[in-house]
């Protein structure tokens, strides 16, 4: 196992969270800086310099989903950056592309398909002081299903997020009990 050091900020500047995908970690600090270490090239870089004007990172939430790297903000209500690549700056981002976001102590990003398509262009956001709890754009409203609300339960009281909750919402209980 190898340690990793990297002091190229001024003052403190405490890491928030961070997200894995293709060989890349990427991490945001509370300053608004992004930063990537290549694990096969064992290369550290600053993607991002600083954060968009009124937007906290506190406790920000990086998601990784499909090829793209999205952060959710902690702010009075959910607001959703996605990284532009192009630029290497974040971009506010108010279409999922018929994916369902859940985030929480552990993130991910599934596509709203098949059982799962009433929950398209949904956010649901557990473990984190972010209010509301549940963000929805899109052009019908899932609120009816009971999927649904077996998610925003699940967001509500603060579960950890491992798999859709299609068939109800699973406690510690259940768990101890199940034969």
């Amino acid at each position: 196992m190898e340690d990793f050091t990297f002091d190229g900020f001024d003052g403190p500047n405490f890491a928030v969270d961070a997200a894995y995908t293709n060989g890349v970690f990427y991490c945001v600090f509370e300053e608004g800086q992004l930063g990537a270490f290549n694990v096969e090239l064992k290369e550290w870089t600053i993607l991002v310099h600083h954060r968009p004007p009124g937007i906290s990172f506190l406790d920000a939430k990086l998601i990784v989903s499909d090829a793209d790297l999205r952060l959710l903000s902690h702010c009075s209500s959910l607001k959703l950056l996605k990284l532009d690549f192009s630029k290497m700056d974040w971009v506010y981002e108010n279409d999922l592309s018929n994916h369902v976001l859940f985030i929480g102590c552990t993130s991910f990003s599934g596509p709203a398909v098949g059982e799962t398509s009433q929950l398209a262009n949904t956010i649901f956001a557990s473990q984190t002081w972010l209010h509301p709890k549940v963000r929805f754009s899109g052009s019908t409203s899932p609120s009816r299903s009971r999927l649904y609300r077996n998610c925003v339960e699940a967001a509500e009281c603060n579960m950890t997020w491992i798999a859709f909750p299609l068939g109800g919402i699973w406690r510690a209980d259940d768990l101890i009990h199940a034969v």
